[in-house]
């Protein structure tokens, strides 16, 4: 069944339709990995696009099926395969039914491609994939959160991914900056807000040999991770919102960003006294080099 349904995702895919998985394939997509079997294949689609969708489906060998009203809703079958579409607005609302004109969760779209096993297909965004398992019982009275649900969740909170930084970021780096225990580790005193926003508008977005990712757990903003150049030695560098520390998004981060960062050596020099920072560069492969006055250590990750 398997094989049956990645061959229909891949077919629907590329028919040239805006679709877009949800439900349990699309965390599947997302992750890069089958997490568990999958009774059908839940999609989004413009309601617009409904009629033109099911043409081409029934051209290749889907067969319609009853279920909620067709302005809210396409369910198809194949081979046993069961594929269902929920229809959206252009608004990003409930095209049809009793929900008529609710707004799914903001940023539905906002997501890369997922990939599996070498095939790609558009997914909608974590945050939302999150956001629609748990609120189901809350927008469906009686409906119970299902096991299933949660440990979907729990997955999804924990998935890590890299991506350009957003100018609306910056305000969420500036409060991970002010946290008073974390700059008591880092020893980098928090800045006001606008000499850190200039900072990064002016100096680190603009330069083009700044290397800098916004960091993504769950779909929530976790920190950010950057290199650059001081005169011939490249840098180093993360910070992380605490409610993310000690839970491998570190380290995860850090080896997702050492797979686009192909300089080397590459340096980094945390303050000694920043156990977590030492533990982590030195589990990536850094080598301690030097130490100077102030206690900064200088470490280095070889070709």
């Amino acid at each position: 069944m398997r094989d049956r349904q990645l061959t229909a995702i891949a077919e629907i895919a590329g028919m040239g339709l805006d679709v877009w998985l949800r439900g349990g394939w699309a965390m599947d997509f997302t992750l890069g990995e089958v997490t568990r079997d999958h009774i059908d294949i839940d999609w989004f689609a413009w309601s617009d696009d409904a009629d033109r969708l099911e043409t081409a489906l029934i051209a290749r060998g889907f067969a319609p099926q009853p279920g909620p009203p067709r302005e809210q809703q396409r369910d198809f079958t194949r081979d046993g395969v069961e594929v269902s579409f929920a229809l959206l607005a252009r608004d990003l609302t409930v095209a049809g039914g009793t929900h008529r004109g609710e707004p799914w969760p903001a940023g539905l779209l906002d997501a890369p491609l997922g990939s599996l096993d070498g095939l790609t297909c558009p997914v909608i965004s974590v945050a939302a994939q999150i956001e629609i398992k748990e609120m189901m019982p809350v927008w469906v009275p009686g409906l119970p959160l299902r096991e299933k649900d949660m440990t979907d969740v729990a997955r999804l909170r924990m998935h890590v991914r890299l991506r350009e930084v957003r100018d609306s970021d910056l305000e969420v780096f500036h409060l991970q900056e002010q946290d008073p225990e974390a700059t008591r580790r880092s020893r980098f005193p928090a800045r006001e807000r606008e000499r850190f926003l200039t900072h990064w508008r002016q100096n680190i977005l603009p330069d083009e040999t700044c290397h800098v990712q916004t960091v993504e757990v769950g779909g929530q903003i976790a920190g950010n991770v950057v290199a650059w150049w001081e005169g011939e030695r490249r840098f180093l560098g993360y910070w992380l919102g605490r409610e993310f520390w000690g839970s491998g998004v570190g380290t995860r981060a850090l080896t997702l960003f050492l797979e686009k960062e192909q300089v080397r050596p590459l340096h980094a020099d945390p303050h000694g006294g920043n156990t977590a920072s030492v533990r982590l560069l030195e589990r990536l492969g850094f080598t301690r080099t030097t130490v100077n006055d102030e206690g900064f250590v200088l470490y280095v990750l070889e070709a």
